[in-house]
């Protein structure tokens, strides 16, 4: 049971964006006029245009990353220029494909301008995700040119494909291997072979030498074009002939292998934030000129704080949390460390150990609620030669679920209504592990001087190298005891 809640929460949840991007089609379809070129029976140009989709949300390499070790350059315009070549990448191959199948002197001309173009693109945008170490051992930089030579000549036959197969039961072949073709390209197309040089150089941590993956190239490549066969073959022995009515079809295809070719990368850290706050007022109810208020009437907001009653003193302190991987680091890649690697920072806070825990249905990566697990917690504490208190600490969720406000747990005094369940978590000795969100607001009283912080999650961080040269601030960098 379990397992079967993994997989239909689990997988929605990773690639809300396809689902989106399915529904925009599903609504959007069918106001495409039949006469335009992407109708076209032959679905080659609606897959195209999936495709400049795919590569504008989620296209990446198929192949290895650079080392660990190494931090890849950032450059946005480079960024801009290489997404543009790899939107434009699908396109030229199309232009190749239709050369091939209607024997298009115009197309071979547009086929050979999108070329150009897109190396154009790419080789000005190469400097972004560029690293320092340039090693000469391994293949030349030729091979760029042979793989953009050869896949533009695989799309030309396959093209051709349609006068052999046009009259057959095989009708659907090239269409099929156009669409893993085009898969393929998009994920081949930032494959740095500086990249490939630097692995092989580096070694493996057990000595063996670097051969590159291979499965994800080919598998990208037979995987679309089998599926897509299959289901068009299916659906003209059961169902009728194939034409543009089925790009829904195609469509959550195109998606469907998408999410598995190119997966949503999980942030090893979020950057959040602690804002300092104060309550903003009591938020009584005004009185009439030369009125008063019975002595029965309960105040409303005395003496308390409403966690949606805040008001920010524009002091920000910055927190690292990591987010836990249920797979084991040291086993994802194996290439040998250059140099030692600085451990990552402690995970420790004033609470606990702080870390965003895995989703506990799917067992995915999430950075949507941190998890602080307590120890050795002393909820209030008499400090016997100054006579005071240690510290007490309380956190307040203004915001609950839907189903936490179906049940009620108590409230602050006899005339107030019940608060939701976890709108109030008091940290005591008995408290083992608490959760926080987005917007919950901390509370620590140390000596009797309360301070309260509102918890902000922010960007995810994704660069290893960056999150290793900072350390996550604690709360006792802000609170000290005078």
């Amino acid at each position: 049971m379990r397992v079967l809640l993994r997989n239909l929460w689990g997988a929605p949840r990773k690639n809300i964006d396809l689902i989106v991007v399915f529904g925009v089609i599903l609504c959007g379809v069918h106001l495409i006029p039949t006469d335009s070129i992407i109708a076209r029976s032959d679905l080659a140009p609606w897959i195209t245009v999936m495709v400049v989709i795919v590569a504008v949300l989620r296209a990446n390499t198929l192949g290895d990353p650079p080392p660990p070790a190494l931090t890849p350059r950032r450059w946005m315009l480079g960024r801009i220029l290489t997404r543009a070549a790899r939107v434009l990448s699908p396109i030229t191959i199309f232009f190749a494909y239709d050369t091939g199948a209607q024997a298009s002197i115009e197309m071979g001309w547009a086929t050979l301008v999108g070329a150009m173009v897109g190396v154009a693109l790419a080789y000005w945008g190469s400097s972004d995700g560029a690293t320092a170490w340039s090693p000469h051992r391994g293949v030349s930089n030729a091979w760029w040119g042979v793989r953009i030579l050869a896949t533009l000549v695989a799309a030309l036959l396959i093209g051709g494909l349609h006068w052999v197969f046009s009259a057959t039961f095989a009708v659907w072949l090239p269409v099929s291997l156009f669409v893993g073709l085009q898969m393929h390209s998009v994920g081949l197309f930032e494959d740095r072979l500086q990249t490939r040089r630097q692995r092989r150089a580096a070694g493996r941590r057990d000595g063996r030498r670097y051969s590159p993956v291979r499965f994800r190239y080919l598998l990208a490549i037979v995987g679309p074009s089998s599926g897509l066969l299959l289901l068009l073959w299916l659906h003209e022995v059961l169902i009728g002939p194939v034409g543009f009515g089925q790009a829904l079809v195609v469509s959550l295809h195109v998606l469907a292998w998408t999410a598995i070719l190119f997966p949503r990368p999980a942030p090893i850290a979020v950057s959040c934030l602690l804002h300092e706050v104060v309550p903003s007022g009591g938020k009584d109810p005004g009185v009439k000129p030369g009125a008063a208020l019975s002595f029965d009437t309960p105040p409303v907001g005395a003496l308390r704080i409403n966690p949606v009653w805040v008001r920010r003193l524009r002091v920000i302190h910055h927190w690292v949390v990591a987010v836990r991987d249920p797979r084991i680091e040291d086993l994802d890649d194996p290439i040998r460390p250059l140099w030692r690697r600085r451990p990552p920072p402690l995970s420790h806070h004033v609470l606990g150990n702080a870390v965003f825990e895995p989703d506990p249905v799917t067992q995915q990566p999430q950075w949507a609620e941190i998890t602080v697990r307590l120890k050795d917690q002393i909820d209030v504490g008499q400090l016997h030669q100054f006579n005071a208190q240690q510290r007490r600490m309380v956190v307040l969720r203004p915001f609950s679920s839907v189903l936490d406000s179906l049940f009620r747990t108590g409230r602050t005094y006899r005339w107030d209504t019940s608060l939701p369940r976890g709108a109030m978590m008091v940290v005591d000795a008995s408290t083992t592990q608490l959760s926080l969100r987005d917007g919950d607001i901390l509370i620590l009283s140390t000596e009797g001087v309360a301070r309260a912080f509102e918890l902000e999650i922010g960007v995810p961080v994704y660069d290893r190298a960056a999150f290793g040269h900072q350390r996550p601030p604690q709360l006792e960098d802000y609170v000290g005891v005078g």
